[in-house]
């Protein structure tokens, strides 16, 4: 693997597209060219809408994408190494050591018929060469750092044992396992109460200030990106359709998309907000195997004029760490 300067981003997807072959013969196209550069230190939001293509765009820089998927064209650029071009062995010499994952659902990534201590352990005796005691010790002391009570009896207990904030924890123990440069965090806090939330949030917050780790952040949750994320991407129909800082998330959306959804968020509740009913996004995701021409938004766009149905915008940089993917900007 190639030394990283200090002044290249970390990864770099460019033109990346995944297709999901269907029973049919056509093609649904997830991720259809998206952009992306992250740089040290950096926490990323991916947010939108359930299928717009978070979670695949994810996936697909680890090359976690099973038929009838597939990774069609594109770039994935991890310092200075296109990891599509890459043999397997050498792929799982970076997944969990450079680049490391924290899943949607702790309780079906952990294997239930496995200890906590072993799963723990296994990653580290792969990538770090640990012997089987010096991997367990260590994973005793990464459960401590993700504020686990009790780390010894813990890591003798199966997932089932442990409740759904716990298996949380250990999820991220495991990525930070082997000090990667990078974790990509999809839905962290889905299915969690609130105040284990902001625990789980916080905890992020910590890792990323000591140890200087860049995230990919994948959420539904917009207050989430507001309380860790640095910039931010809003994807749409296997598109980023607005890239921006995270402090411009409420203050100046531009795409009528990310405008949506930030009107359809629930606010604290004042005197002028108490009576303002929030604004629903009209119609339906498009179906991704039948996408209509030009803007995939135009069909429930409420600002459409007759360009937007005919051609499809490229995303533009309005400003400065400020791109968008609308006719509206592009005169």
């Amino acid at each position: 693997m190639k030394s990283h300067k200090k002044d290249h981003p970390l990864l770099t997807i460019r033109g990346l597209k995944t297709e999901f072959r269907l029973q049919d013969n056509k093609v649904l196209r997830a991720v259809d060219g998206v952009d992306l550069s992250i740089r040290a230190g950096e926490i990323h939001g991916l947010v939108g809408e359930s299928g717009c293509g978070k979670t695949v765009a994810a996936l697909s820089v680890l090359r976690l994408i099973r038929w009838p998927g597939y990774i069609s064209d594109g770039q994935v650029v991890w310092q200075s190494e296109d990891l599509l071009k890459l043999k397997k062995k050498e792929m799982q010499k970076i997944r969990g050591k450079e680049i490391s994952m924290i899943f949607q659902e702790p309780m079906t990534s952990l294997n239930p018929v496995f200890t906590i201590g072993t799963q723990l352990a296994d990653v580290m005796r792969l990538h770090d060469g640990l012997s089987k005691n010096q991997a367990l010790n260590k994973a005793v002391e990464l459960l401590g750092i993700v504020k686990i009570a009790d780390p010894y009896r813990r890591i003798k207990e199966y997932p089932h044992q442990l409740s759904g904030g716990m298996r949380q924890r250990v999820m991220i123990a495991m990525a930070i396992s082997c000090q990667p440069k990078l974790i990509i965090a999809d839905e962290p806090t889905t299915a969690l109460d609130v105040t284990i939330q902001k625990q789980i949030l916080d905890l992020m917050k910590e890792i990323q200030e000591k140890t200087g780790t860049s995230f990919i952040l994948i959420t539904h949750d917009w207050d989430v990106i507001l309380e860790i994320a640095t910039k931010v991407a809003v994807m749409y129909a296997g598109r980023i359709i607005e890239y921006f800082t995270a402090k411009d998330l409420y203050r100046n959306p531009m795409h009528p998309y990310a405008r949506a959804l930030v009107q359809s968020i629930p606010r604290k509740r004042n005197k002028e907000s108490s009576t303002k009913r929030l604004k629903a996004i009209a119609g339906n995701v498009p179906d991704l195997a039948d996408l209509p021409v030009g803007c995939k938004f135009s069909p429930r766009c409420p600002d459409v004029f007759e360009q937007c149905v005919e051609v499809e915008p490229t995303l533009k940089e309005i400003a400065p760490d400020h791109l968008v993917r609308c006719w509206k900007y592009m005169n």
